[in-house]
């Protein structure tokens, strides 16, 4: 696993369509796995550090305690939670019958790395599309922030970072 995010990979760009899903060919597959050799700075971070640095970053004892706990929800219930999160994000709060926003000013910072394993890159274009043609009046206000040349482990860090400084 620690490969797989610390890996980088061809740089992503959201597709102009998502429906049909564009094909990419060749897949995405990490830049050191390729036939050419890599530039020093795509050398996955994980295999750059020390051991001593890599453990006192990591906690391997709470991902085998807690990352079953997300494989295992169903797919709808991160469907709907993130529609309601992003796409619309009213309820009816006041018995009016009225639909209300909720948070109404909070801000949404999304932070998508264009290095990073395909599935996340596809995940933050999807993302992006949905935020696109949901409407305006109901939808969250976010903000899509692109760290270009940056992997999925780097993500980690400019997302704490990100809300550290804010």
């Amino acid at each position: 696993m620690a490969l797989a995010v610390g890996s980088y990979y061809p740089p992503f760009t959201f597709p102009d369509h998502i429906d049909p899903p564009p094909i990419y060919d060749p897949p995405r597959r990490a830049l050191h796995l390729g036939p050419d050799p890599v530039d020093a700075k795509h050398t996955p971070t994980t295999s750059r550090m020390s051991p001593e640095v890599f453990r006192s970053i990591t906690n391997p004892a709470i991902m085998a305690e807690n990352q079953h706990l997300i494989w295992t929800l169903s797919y709808n219930v991160y469907k709907e939670n993130l529609r309601r999160c992003l796409y619309d994000c009213r309820v009816l709060d006041d018995g009016s019958g009225s639909p209300k926003k909720v948070w109404p000013n909070l801000r949404v910072q999304y932070i998508w790395c264009d290095m990073t394993a395909g599935d996340c890159a596809w995940a933050a274009a999807v993302i992006h599309s949905q935020w696109n043609a949901a409407d305006p009046e109901h939808r969250r206000r976010v903000e899509f922030h692109e760290l270009e040349g940056a992997n999925h482990f780097v993500g980690h860090f400019a997302f704490v970072l990100y809300v550290i400084a804010s």
